[in-house]
């Protein structure tokens, strides 16, 4: 009874230490901030291997967390939310979009990109949803991806702010059951099922705690 009381309480603790203990990200050049839970794990680029390699090991899937794969972008800083199953992740990015011979235009920028999708896809998913982030306009589009053992699925935000375009995106990365025996993946899920309670959160809240800055004042 005492270890099924701490294994409560210890959880409980974790969960409200995510919630409550904040931390202030500033861009190097000033130009945006956001809130972020001590919880979460700062993503760094591996320096060696591969190109779009990131450490902890729990920053990567088989497609991309960090970034966009599919759009000439930069990764500016990235977040892992923790995790108990080593089969599911997740992780927050912002990214700025560059255009391959000359400065990216509005139009271009909130276009989203063409290699999110196959060429037929309809033009009511490519065109992505206006919305806002607190007082940011942006243009949110869905994106999905799927391999032999597993998914990925993420919503990407299109912002065009001070003559750049930035991408903020929260992605998710799973294991397929077709990939395991169904007791074996009972337990995948419900690990999964307990970062999504102690965690689920996290990206959100830092998400719509960003804001930008005048250069130059936090």
């Amino acid at each position: 009874m005492k270890a099924i009381f701490c294994l409560c309480f210890c959880g409980l603790s974790i969960a409200l230490y995510a919630q409550s203990a904040l931390q202030t990200f500033t861009s190097p050049d000033g130009a945006f901030q956001f809130k972020y839970s001590a919880a979460l794990i700062r993503c760094t680029p591996q320096s060696k291997g591969e190109a779009r390699w990131w450490i902890p090991d729990l920053c990567n899937s088989q497609a991309e967390l960090c970034g966009d794969h599919a759009s000439p972008t930069t990764t500016i800083v990235c977040f892992a939310r923790p995790r108990q199953s080593e089969y599911f992740t997740g992780a927050f990015f912002v990214a700025e979009v560059r255009a391959p011979e000359q400065p990216i235009t509005r139009k271009a920028c909130l276009e989203g990109s063409p290699g999110w999708w196959p060429p037929e896809t309809a033009r009511k998913t490519t065109r992505g949803q206006s919305t806002r982030i607190n007082t940011i306009n942006a243009k949110l589009f869905r994106v999905t991806d799927s391999w032999t053992s597993g998914f990925q699925t993420g919503e990407i935000y299109r912002v065009f702010h001070g003559n750049k375009c930035y991408e903020l995106g929260i992605q998710d990365a799973g294991a397929k059951s077709t990939a395991f025996e169904p007791e074996q993946y009972e337990e995948i899920e419900k690990a999964a099922k307990e970062d999504d309670k102690n965690y689920g959160q996290l990206l959100p809240q830092v998400l719509h705690s960003f804001r930008f800055l005048a250069v130059g004042r936090p």
